[in-house]
């Protein structure tokens, strides 16, 4: 179980990588969004980071 104080700091911290990452959200639509929506925005844009070029010929090889 997480304490009240370590979740208030976590969401913090998630208002402030909204609010100042490239998503361009004011801390009103952070608050008028949904969870949903806002873990599909920020998991959208986190996945896309993270995703690598793949050369064709290594595509091709895989199929």
């Amino acid at each position: 179980k997480i304490k009240p104080s370590e979740a208030l700091k976590r969401f913090y911290g998630f208002v402030k990588q909204a609010t100042e990452g490239p998503y361009g959200m004011s801390i009103r639509d952070v608050m008028d969004t949904s969870w949903e929506d806002l873990m599909g925005v920020l998991g959208e844009t986190e996945s896309a980071k993270a995703e690598e070029v793949m050369d064709l010929a290594d595509f091709l090889e895989m199929i």
